[in-house]
């Protein structure tokens, strides 16, 4: 009796002897990549890990490899850990997903990871609940909308006609970018565009609006003749710009249209047609992320107004496509009252109003103590990774400080994550004295620690 159960119990662990090891392996490469991998193995050993741990469909996989779209130092394997998972099975991923699109990283991740939620059953439908019930704050929401964009099919395309004529400005104007990025945004995707710019006064609204019928025909620019000549002469220079552009093209594809006309007829002339009318402004993306605890009263925090100031008016000198956002930072306090009465973060999201900017900057006190030093990992996460910048814009983040950081590694790697094949640059400014932890930080960033 003791003979037949010892044998069956030596073919139990016979059989269950690959499964353990299998087992063994993947908590190997789980572990392996959820550890500090900036030096110890290469990038494409680091994929195919990703890869052979999406091949299970369970749940703690999952788990995993949300965790290394989060983590991972290299924006190749977060992009690659998201579209494993958003190919399995496991009950799991699509809400994983879901959380990710928000907080998933550099811009180009969280594209990746929105393809990845959208091409799951449902997927399309999860996106657009959270997006209705508000769960999350307006950053969370621009990036649900966005996510959008990365979609192909009929119904993500629909929800976005629906979010560009809906009540809320700041999803109306993400939809309307979205739609511009899609390869079927077509002649209905210009009709929501003139309905918007005839009906809302919402600066990024209609600045994208606008964008959005730069490739319109005759139709449905027709009717936006008067509002167009008012809108050439809005205060927001961005605004004015396009509009001003649009009047230029309306008048060619009026003259193209008779034209065309008269070549038909015995009186045509010969001649050049005219050139298409072209709207060229380098785009730029510009955050301020700026210290305001209790150091920065009177001078200080005044000379900061002053230089965002003097930036946004060179740009506007010089033409550009200008968007600016700002993060203010205070510190991490301890005390549940003094918390109440502070913020660890306070945003303002990227915008063409540069009126609203100047309104919000202007408005900026300083306030708190220094208690376990300001909370610059919070700000880098908020404006790095949060703030909606364009794709096809340069992107610059001014990060200004005192002396001390928080969370120094953290740090590093959030600045050496974000500025990887250029895709934003961050820069870096001491307002007292050049500390190791600021410098070590700065060249994390790939740059040099300068004086404010």
């Amino acid at each position: 009796m003791v003979a037949r159960w010892a044998h069956a119990a030596c073919l139990a662990l016979v059989l269950t002897a690959p499964a353990l090891r299998d087992a063994r392996a993947q908590d190997d490469d789980v572990a392996d990549l959820l550890k500090d991998d900036d030096a110890d193995e290469s990038e494409a050993r680091r994929i195919e890990r990703v890869r052979r741990l999406g091949e299970s469909d369970h749940q703690s996989s999952a788990e995993a490899l949300a965790e290394v779209v989060r983590t991972s130092s290299s924006v190749a394997v977060r992009r690659e850990a998201a579209r494993c998972l958003g190919e399995m099975k496991t009950a799991r991923a699509p809400a994983l997903l879901s959380e990710l699109i928000v907080d998933g990283g550099p811009l180009a991740v969280r594209e990746a990871v929105a393809r990845a939620a959208l091409s799951q059953d449902g997927g399309l439908e999860r996106v657009v609940r959270r997006i209705a019930a508000k769960q999350d704050d307006a950053l969370g929401r621009i990036a649900l909308v966005a996510a959008l964009g990365s979609g192909t099919d009929p119904g993500s395309r629909r929800a976005l006609d629906v979010l560009a004529l809906g009540e809320d400005d700041d999803a109306r104007a993400t939809a309307l970018a979205a739609l511009r990025a899609r390869a079927d945004a077509g002649e209905l995707a210009h009709e929501v565009a003139a309905i918007v710019v005839g009906e809302r006064d919402h600066v990024d609204s209609l600045v994208t609006a606008l964008d959005l019928l730069r490739n319109a025909a005759l139709g449905p620019l027709e009717p936006l003749d008067e509002r167009l000549r008012r809108l050439a002469s809005h205060p927001v220079e961005a605004v004015a710009a396009r509009a001003t552009y649009l009047q230029e093209r309306l008048a060619w594809l009026r003259e193209m249209a008779e034209r065309d006309r008269v070549r038909g007829t015995q009186y045509a002339k010969p001649g050049e047609d005219p050139r298409e009318p072209e709207f060229s402004r380098p785009a730029i993306d510009e955050i301020w992320s700026i210290d305001t605890t209790a150091s920065q009263r009177g001078p200080k925090i005044r000379r900061l107004k002053d230089r965002i100031a003097e930036s946004i008016q060179s740009s506007v000198e010089r033409g550009t496509d200008m968007r600016v956002g700002i993060v203010l930072y205070r510190d991490d306090l301890r005390d549940a009252n003094q918390r109440r009465k502070s913020y660890r973060t306070k945003s303002l999201p990227l915008t063409y109003d540069l009126r609203e900017v100047l309104r919000f900057v202007d408005a900026i006190s300083a306030d708190g103590v220094d208690t376990d030093g300001q909370c610059i990992s919070a700000a880098l996460h908020e404006g790095l990774g949060r703030m909606p910048w364009r794709s096809d814009a340069r992107r610059r983040m001014h990060l200004v400080a005192e002396n001390m950081v928080d969370r120094p590694q953290a740090c590093g790697r959030l600045a050496r994550l974000y500025t990887q094949q250029g895709d934003i640059a961050l820069l870096i400014y001491s307002q007292h004295r050049m500390s190791d932890q600021l410098r070590a930080l700065a060249a994390a960033a790939g740059t040099t620690l300068e004086g404010f």
